[in-house]
This record gives C-alpha cells, sequence and structure tokens, in this order.
C-alpha cells in the first residue's frame, strides 16, 4: 500500500492533480478482482475510460492461484471483468496488446499448456491474442449501450521513447475519430494494417495477423471465459 501512496503522490506531483486515487488489486488473483470491482461498483460512478496495461512477460511457467498458466491468467482473465465497471455510461476500453500476437492463436485445446511443451514468447503471444480478441468480443455485445473496445500493439522500444509509445495508448482512449468504433487493432496513432503472415508483421515490426481479430474466435473466447469467471 505504500507503493501506491507514492505511485498517487508521483502523479499528483507531476500532473497537480490531487484527485488521485489507488487500489489494491492482484491479476493473477480472481478474489482480489471480485473485490476490486465491487468496491469501486459500490462508489456509484461513472467510468468513461478503462485501460489493460498491466501484464507478465515471458516468464517461466507458472500458474495463477485459479489454475490459469500465468501469462494467460494474468493478461487476459484479470482484464476480463474490468468492463463491467464500464457498463452503465458511454465508455471506451483499451486493451494494450502486443506485435506479439503473431506467435500464437488461442489453443482453445490446450490453453494453459498442461498437456504441449511450455514456451514463454508463444504463450505470451497467445494472451496479446486474447487481449485483442477481448475488444473484438466487447464491442460486438455492448457497442449497443454505448462501450466501444479497441487494441493495440506495442512499439518498437528501440526507436520511441516512453512518451511516444504511450501515445497510441492514450490516443485510443480520447480520440475523436474513434467515437462510436471499436474491434480494431491500432498502431502509431492510427488503424494497423492488416499483414498477409506472421513474417511479414515480425519484419516489419508493424500490423497484425487475422487470427487477433476474427470475430468468431473472439466470441468463442469470451463464452468460454464466462465459464470460468461463473466459476470464481
Amino acid at each position: 500500500m505504500d507503493k501506491l501512496k507514492q505511485v498517487a503522490q508521483d502523479i499528483s506531483k507531476s500532473t497537480g492533480n490531487q484527485l488521485i486515487e489507488t487500489e489494491h488489486l492482484e491479476l493473477d488473483s480472481l478474489e482480489s478482482i471480485n473485490q476490486f470491482v465491487k468496491k469501486y461498483l459500490e462508489k456509484k460512478r461513472s467510468l468513461n475510460i478503462l485501460i489493460n496495461n498491466a501484464a507478465a512477460m515471458a516468464c517461466p511457467l507458472q500458474y495463477t492461484k485459479d489454475g490459469f498458466e500465468l501469462q494467460f491468467g494474468t493478461n487476459y482473465v484479470g482484464h476480463f471483468k474490468e468492463p463491467k465497471l464500464a457498463a452503465e455510461t458511454n465508455s471506451r476500453v483499451v486493451s494494450v496488446s502486443s506485435l506479439a500476437h503473431v506467435f500464437s492463436d488461442i489453443h482453445f485445446e490446450d490453453i494453459n499448456f498442461k498437456n504441449r511443451a511450455y514456451d514463454s514468447w508463444l504463450s505470451y503471444g497467445q494472451s496479446k491474442t486474447a487481449n485483442s480478441l477481448h475488444s473484438v468480443a466487447l464491442t460486438k455485445l455492448y457497442s449497443k449501450e454505448g462501450i466501444f473496445s479497441n487494441s493495440h500493439g506495442n512499439p518498437n522500444p528501440d526507436i520511441k521513447t516512453p512518451e511516444q509509445g504511450a501515445s497510441t495508448t492514450v490516443w485510443a482512449a480520447v480520440a475523436p475519430q474513434l467515437e462510436g468504433k471499436g474491434g480494431f487493432y491500432l498502431e502509431n496513432c492510427y488503424f494497423a494494417e492488416l499483414k498477409e503472415n506472421f513474417q511479414d508483421a515480425y519484419k516489419s515490426y508493424e500490423g497484425y495477423v487475422k487470427h487477433a481479430v476474427d470475430e468468431q474466435t473472439a466470441i468463442k473466447l469470451w463464452n468460454l471465459t464466462l465459464e470460468w469467471i461463473k466459476k470464481s
């Protein structure tokens, strides 16, 4: 909690905004997520912008408290319930994906690497594909209620500063051009280009591949995740 207080103080100091609040949240625990959502809803505040940014990356094989492979459980399942906070407002949800999505589609037969060899980057890629598909499904199912979601890739750290790297996240959250639009994969403060294959995207460090925005896969993953969440 001391770290949270320090973060709030740092943000207030750099922005001049004294109305900064922090809350404890463990994305690898559905119990913690449920408590976080409950606490926020009790405040009866509208939520206009939600940015799902936190992630684990390329770590050794581990499992969350609920039995999900750590990267998939933290990066995707951990963010799944949070859009409920925006359920009654005109809101935007931004999911931070990654070019690493090109490494893996969703392996429904063994998402949690129980029966296949674990590869930390394949795992990370699968979780980033899930982030993008989450935006597709969320927009498909809730756009009529005023909720629109987009995802975007990570910037090349070799050629962009942290501020430049964050620019697409901010653009996705506030840009007038995205009013009433969702389900897109964004990049460099614009709509990313669909690449034919893994090699084209990886070589150019730009774009996305089709499995990251496939609507049928997105709805399948959404429904499966609902089953998991109901058990928590």
